[in-house]
């Protein structure tokens, strides 16, 4: 079978297309200059010393078996993701942040309607998703609190701890003002508000409400000014009225933590309690951080 030039190659045959039109075109401006010959023979110039620079250059295979045309394909690589974003890709498709969810803070920044009424478009019947559905037969209202009872029979002072409460959040990660808000929100709703590892600062007192005291690797409220524990502060800062339990992390990572409680023996976490200050005097493993005890 005979096989074409090859510069009639079908890889070929735009750039061989594109030096003939240029050709043509400079023996017409030469024969009668003209700005409509001009704009034309320009461009088909340029795409010349384009499509010419593919042919010899040695870096890109396919720029030099496709010349002219393989800058197609860089051109789509370039919008591929213009693309995706506003034709293929669904509401709820795209990552970190779906369409639907910058929407929403779209409108909200906007102070727009962020509602959308008449059903939804995630996938309800799918595999992890969960929903709180309405009773349809009326249920006596719970009367009791959501509570439990820390302390045993032998505990002194038990503690009656709510189910929800503020998880351990550090200081060294909140501002003041952070803290104030989440104690005051503590003591409004009458449940506790755990510390996190950077201590019990005098921004945790302001407000009042029950503290669990999480002691950590770095003695927060209860170290001596060169880092080491100090068993005196821990006392004092235990025996406050305010500090219900106190929460011991053993280690640092993600492991979870021994819970203890600073008023009773009891259950808290899964964990025995222990009422006794000097409890804490137990050898801490983790290094000391250098950052300032907070209050």
């Amino acid at each position: 079978m005979r096989s074409w030039p090859l510069p009639l190659q079908p890889r070929f045959i735009v750039f061989t297309a594109v030096v003939l039109v240029t050709a043509i075109l400079t023996v017409a401006f030469f024969l009668s200059p003209s700005i409509y010959i001009v704009i034309p023979l320009a461009i088909c110039a340029a795409l010349t010393t384009v499509g010419t620079v593919d042919l010899i250059q040695t870096r890109h295979a396919v720029l030099r078996n496709y010349p002219l045309t393989a800058h197609i394909r860089f051109i789509l690589e370039e919008i591929r993701p213009e693309i995706r974003q506003y034709f293929l890709e669904g509401e709820k498709d795209g990552t970190p942040f779906s369409r639907d969810k910058r929407a929403i803070v779209y409108q909200r920044a906007k102070q727009a309607l962020d509602k959308r009424p008449f059903g939804t478009q995630n996938d309800v019947y799918a595999s992890g998703f969960e929903w709180l559905n309405h009773s349809v037969a009326p249920r006596p209202t719970v009367k009791e609190p959501f509570r439990v009872v820390v302390g045993g029979p032998e505990c002194g002072k038990p503690y009656s701890a709510s189910v929800f409460n503020i998880s351990a959040m550090s200081f060294g990660a909140l501002s003041s003002n952070a803290i104030r808000a989440l104690n005051s929100g503590a003591k409004k709703g009458n449940f506790a508000h755990d510390t996190g590892e950077g201590g019990y600062s005098a921004y945790h007192r302001e407000n009042g409400s029950d503290i669990i005291w999480e002691v950590g690797s770095g003695y927060f409220s209860c170290r001596n000014s060169d880092g080491t524990f100090c068993a005196e502060k821990f006392k004092d800062n235990a025996s406050c009225e305010q500090v219900k339990m106190v929460e011991l992390k053993l280690s640092q990572g993600a492991t979870r933590p021994r819970r203890c409680a600073a008023r009773c023996k009891g259950q808290y976490g899964n964990r025995r309690c222990a009422r006794r200050a000097d409890v804490a005097r137990l050898h801490f493993a983790s290094a000391t951080f250098g950052f300032l005890e907070p209050g």
